[in-house]
């Protein structure tokens, strides 16, 4: 079971990056950012499937991956958002991130548990900006194309996310020697999140006039969130 969904995650992550070129989203900003994100993913991940790496590189890879995915996708939540507040929150969390990091790595050296704090300051601040993003959304009446796929995508990285806090609590915090389930759950949460985010994916089309309309009012949008 364990093989079977490590191989079904890798897979999944690579979906988005599939559909981003199948639909010709490229261009926009927000579908690519996501798509090279959850790609970066499966081929960080890919070290845990593909026979011939040892089990000091795996551990060294995810490592590294946990390292940059906050500061990374917090990245992508700044250039993709057109709320003033979550800039601003991406901004002080990813400092924040960053500066944790480097504490965690001069006390514990390069490990897993030298990104413990960073990692629950991120999770958590990705989950908070994520929910904001959809918060803003429901307060519209009506909402275009666009919005409606970026939505899916929210959705799935949400669940994602919340699914790390499982894991994390799990490792962190009752450390639990046996992480097989902690992966299993990691695996499979991937694989569902991966589902949702791609229907975002698959609503993609080439905007009309509404939604070109729609898609510059967002990046000229710079109205104080309150």
């Amino acid at each position: 079971m364990y093989r079977f969904f490590s191989i079904a995650a890798v897979v999944a992550y690579f979906i988005p990056l599939l559909l981003v070129l199948l639909k010709k989203a490229w261009r926009d900003p927000f579908f690519r950012l996501f798509a090279i994100y959850w790609s970066l993913g499966g081929f960080c991940n890919l070290v845990d499937v593909v026979p011939g790496f040892s089990k000091e590189v795996s551990y060294q890879v995810g490592v590294f991956y946990n390292m940059l995915d906050i500061p990374f996708i917090l990245g992508i939540l700044y250039c993709t958002t057109s709320y003033s507040f979550v800039k601003k929150t991406a901004t002080a969390s990813t400092a924040l991130v960053i500066v944790l990091s480097v504490i965690g790595i001069v006390k514990n050296g390069l490990n897993y548990d030298s990104l413990k704090y960073p990692l629950g300051v991120g999770v958590a601040a990705v989950i908070c900006m994520v929910a904001m993003e959809i918060v803003r959304y429901m307060q519209k009446v009506e909402h275009s194309t666009r919005q409606n796929a970026k939505m899916f995508i929210y959705a799935g990285l949400i669940f994602q996310y919340a699914t790390f806090v499982v894991i994390y609590i799990f490792d962190y915090i009752l450390e639990t020697e046996n992480r097989t389930d902690s992966f299993v759950i990691y695996y499979i949460s991937s694989v569902i999140a991966m589902f949702i985010a791609s229907c975002g994916f698959l609503m993609f089309q080439r905007r009309l006039k509404r939604d070109s309309i729609e898609f510059s009012w967002e990046k000229t949008d710079v109205r104080r969130d309150v």
